[in-house]
């Protein structure tokens, strides 16, 4: 919770126009995910946002978001576009 803390400080002094959070949320409560989902929600305005997780609450909370599912055949990666629903299939059959 400390970095992710010192994370929303910086932003609030000098935002950055990008940010990439890979799994940051894996050690909160459920609770501190939705709170951090509606924050990155109303910070989305100034900042781009780059999140990788595998909890539901970030992808319940956000409105604003496009969701990506990363698809791997013939050795190739390809990113495409899905809806909160799809997204929260992932997550459960995880």
């Amino acid at each position: 919770m400390v970095v992710v803390s010192l994370i929303f400080a910086v932003l609030k002094m000098e935002a950055a126009p990008f940010y990439i959070l890979d799994e940051f949320d894996h050690a909160l409560d459920g609770q501190y995910r939705s709170a951090i989902a509606s924050l990155l929600d109303q910070l989305s305005g100034q900042s781009q946002f780059l999140v990788t997780t595998f909890k539901p609450e970030l992808v319940q909370t956000v409105d604003k978001a496009k969701i990506f599912e990363v698809c791997f055949t013939n050795r190739s990666s390809k990113l495409v576009i899905i809806d909160k629903p799809r997204a929260l299939q992932i997550i459960q059959d995880g």
